[in-house]
């Protein structure tokens, strides 16, 4: 079975690489690598854009075992279609605390998105090792089918339904009811992974509260997605978060939530749940926030832990440059020592590029000062900062503060780097850095390309003096596409179509900090002979510094004045 798996990984990797081999006419390729332990995972890829197809190759490791991969789509008038390792989103109408989910799946698939209607079809195997950013790589796994409708039957009523085979079935209905916009009742009842499951929620946004309720009922092993994660918690039982702004500088917030935790890097559930209540407070430039919690924690077969904690802070800007933060953490652990913590901050700005920060911690009879701050320049952006955290699975010290880490820099032009850190669920800190750039593939004119279709979707991304930007990022009815050396792109279709569009300014290959200035929501193919006069046109500016933007926007309204 090993020898066969292998034997087929390979020839999976050939007809992946004789795919994007049809590509190579494309307007755009990138490459990009990286390491996370946030996801366990690293390695690189090569991505090739051309008209409406896209390839992507892969290969790296993920959970310490060597992968490879990739994959291709194909877009026509049916819908689009795939082969390879497919990142499919898994959420339900009741999933309004958390939307994150996800489903990793290896095969032939379709994806049919209308204007009242989106199926996703896949045959092949899962692809449940598979958790990396960097690459699309994984390895064969049980053989799995799926079938993923979402479906809006009125204005009002949305319906969906999503069913997987694999070792385990998973076959969960659900039903969207939103009478108005700031209002939404869900339902969802099926298996997870063969546990039962059942849920209901509401939501609601209104100008003084926010409302959040749900409850979740499963079996203790419940799982829509068989995979191990530091972050696929799923929630369990009652939830309710409330959100009450009874003044404008006064918002009040009370919490219950429940948790179903892998023990990562199993799918072993662990239980959690937190209890919550706070308040913040704007009063003439300072800022006060308050809160309680009580948390749970309890891994199978062992003791449940349980921990009382509180915070309070207060924010106050003391001069032009500087302002000052005090905050007072305590928690106490079931029998275990009370632990208290007394912080406080000093912001200053040096300047238009640099932000410092001093934090001076004082805790059982010991002081630590740290430091951190936020340094912006044109190529490259680092920030340095401590953060606390509430971690509920560290029972017995669940107030912790960790410094977490943000790098972002270009160099030679075309290579973008992005490093930064995070905390997981468990409390542990986890990294992840990446390295991206591009490559423009301009083919002889000699040579002899067959339109893929006669309609054109074509558009350019300038800069506010009229210069070009290669490697902008744009979105196509969820689809991404960059803009070649010349800052433009190009999509061919078979008809004429309508396509929603929006611009990632996050995920530009140019690197540095963009806006968007203007930009069309809604862009129509059309005859390719006329895409000359109907491109569309994006305006972008490059953010320099906060200082030095809020200068340029206080001279623009003076020169007008």
């Amino acid at each position: 079975m090993s020898l066969r798996l292998r034997t087929h990984g390979r020839l999976f990797a050939i007809a992946l690489a004789s795919l994007a081999q049809q590509s190579l006419g494309a307007q755009v390729i990138t490459l990009s690598g990286g390491n996370s332990s946030l996801f366990q995972a690293g390695g690189g890829s090569i991505s090739i854009f051309s008209g409406s197809s896209q390839c992507t190759l892969g290969a790296g490791t993920a959970g310490g075992q060597l992968m490879q991969g990739g994959l291709c789509t194909y877009q026509t008038s049916l819908g689009t279609y795939m082969i390879g390792d497919s990142r499919i989103g898994f959420q339900l109408p009741t999933d309004i605390f958390d939307s994150s989910h996800f489903l990793l799946v290896r095969g032939l698939g379709l994806n049919r998105a209308r204007s009242t209607s989106e199926l996703t079809v896949y045959l092949g195997t899962s692809a449940v090792q598979y958790d990396s950013p960097f690459f699309n790589g994984a390895r064969f796994s049980t053989p799995t089918a799926l079938v993923f409708l979402n479906k809006r039957l009125s204005p009002h009523w949305t319906f969906v339904s999503d069913t997987l085979i694999d070792r385990k079935l998973t076959a969960i209905e659900g039903a969207e009811w939103r009478p108005a916009h700031a209002l939404s009742v869900g339902f969802a009842g099926g298996l997870g992974a063969n546990q039962p499951f059942a849920a209901a929620s509401i939501a609601f946004s209104g100008p003084k509260i926010e409302l959040k309720a749900g409850y979740y009922l499963s079996g203790s092993q419940f799982h829509r997605i068989e995979a191990s994660s530091p972050s696929l918690d799923e929630q369990n039982k009652e939830n309710l978060m409330v959100v009450y702004k009874p003044l404008k500088v006064l918002t009040l917030t009370a919490g219950h939530e429940n948790f179903l935790v892998p023990v990562y890097p199993s799918t072993t559930n662990s239980l959690s749940s937190v209890d919550q209540a706070g308040l913040s407070l704007g009063w003439k430039g300072a800022q006060m926030n308050a809160s309680i919690f009580h948390s749970t924690y309890q891994q199978p077969q062992a003791i449940k832990e349980s921990n009382h904690a509180a915070a309070l802070s207060l924010t106050r800007p003391l001069y032009h440059r500087f302002s000052l933060s005090a905050s007072y953490l305590a928690d106490r652990p079931k029998n275990s020592v009370a632990i208290s913590n007394l912080l406080a901050t000093i912001h200053e700005n040096i300047n238009s590029h640099l932000d410092l920060s001093e934090i001076v911690t004082y805790s059982s009879g010991h002081t630590n000062i740290n430091f951190g701050g936020r340094l912006l320049t044109r190529y490259a952006t680092l920030e340095a900062n401590y953060e606390t955290f509430y971690v509920p699975a560290d029972n017995a010290q669940p107030l912790q503060q960790m410094l977490l880490l943000d790098l972002k820099t270009t160099l030679l032009g075309r290579l973008h780097l992005h490093g930064s850190s995070y905390v997981d669920p468990t409390g542990h800190i986890r990294y992840t850095a990446e390295a991206r750039t591009i490559l423009v593939h301009e083919p002889p004119e000699r040579e002899a390309f067959v339109p893929m279709g006669r309609f054109v979707v074509r558009g350019c991304v300038r800069d506010t003096e009229g210069g070009i930007v290669e490697g902008a990022a744009v979105v196509i009815d969820e689809r991404p596409v960059y803009t070649d050396s010349s800052g433009c792109f190009e999509l061919r279709e078979s008809r004429q179509r309508s396509h929603q569009m929006r611009i990632e300014i996050g995920d530009f290959l140019a690197g540095g900090n963009w806006q968007v200035t203007s930009a069309p929501e809604t862009v129509v193919s059309c005859p390719e002979e006329e895409s000359e006069e109907q491109t569309f046109q994006v305006i972008v500016r490059r953010v320099r510094t906060i200082s030095q933007d809020v200068v340029q926007e206080k001279n623009e309204v003076s020169s007008r004045q």
